[in-house]
């Protein structure tokens, strides 16, 4: 049975209906306090019991429920809880939309889109954005021009921020003189090493995950 329709009928009595009703009618008049013959603080815990039985279903849900549903192929709700998060400026949900604009999942592939969440989230220092930013950079996708200067910058502040895949490429970039780099093979090296540790010490939560 779809008990989405029975909310009120498990929460009030038909006295506390009647207080609601009076309650809602107050704030939606603007009407004095003398409209209403109750207890401001029961009625203002009354009002806010009932605004959170009715927002609490469009509420919930954060970056962590969206790219759960992500992960699991349900790219209409993560599409669902992370737009109006991205559009609050949270990072994560930014990354997200990125990766879905960028695979074509749940939407529209586009790579203009993918590239302006990304950096959305880049500029808020989030790694992996930053590192997918430099990748546009580097080839050009979507609406932005080829620009090895722009890819280099992303590129070293994923890899700074312990990003492992940036750390990787920054160094083959260094090994091969990639970008407008200059051959270097200490920082290429510097940065493999760093690529190394950071492996290294994900090996043993890895290890101890479920």
């Amino acid at each position: 049975m779809d008990t989405s329709k029975n909310y009120e009928g498990m929460f009030f009595t038909a006295e506390t209906q009647r207080r609601r009703e009076k309650i809602l009618f107050c704030f939606n008049n603007s009407a004095p306090p003398t409209c209403c013959t109750f207890d401001r603080r029961r009625s203002g815990r009354l009002f806010a019991f009932v605004f959170l039985a009715w927002a609490g279903p469009a509420l919930a849900g954060g970056p962590e429920d969206g790219l759960a549903a992500y992960n699991a192929g349900d790219y209409a709700t993560a599409l669902r809880l992370c737009r109006p998060l991205a559009e609050q400026g949270d990072a994560q949900a930014q990354y997200l939309l990125g990766r879905m604009h960028e695979k074509g999942r749940g939407v529209d592939r586009d790579f203009s889109a993918a590239a302006r969440w990304y950096r959305m989230a880049a500029e808020r220092n989030h790694h992996e954005s930053q590192y997918r930013l430099a990748v546009a950079y580097a080839y050009g996708l979507g609406d932005l021009a080829q620009d090895d200067a722009q890819a280099i910058a992303w590129l070293r502040r994923s890899a700074e921020g312990g990003y492992k895949k940036a750390q990787k490429r920054l160094a083959q970039a260094y090994e091969e003189g990639r970008f407008g780099l200059p051959r270097d093979p200490k920082l290429a090296q510097y940065w493999r090493d760093k690529a190394n540790a950071a492996d290294k010490a994900s090996r043993p939560a890895a290890a101890k995950a479920p």
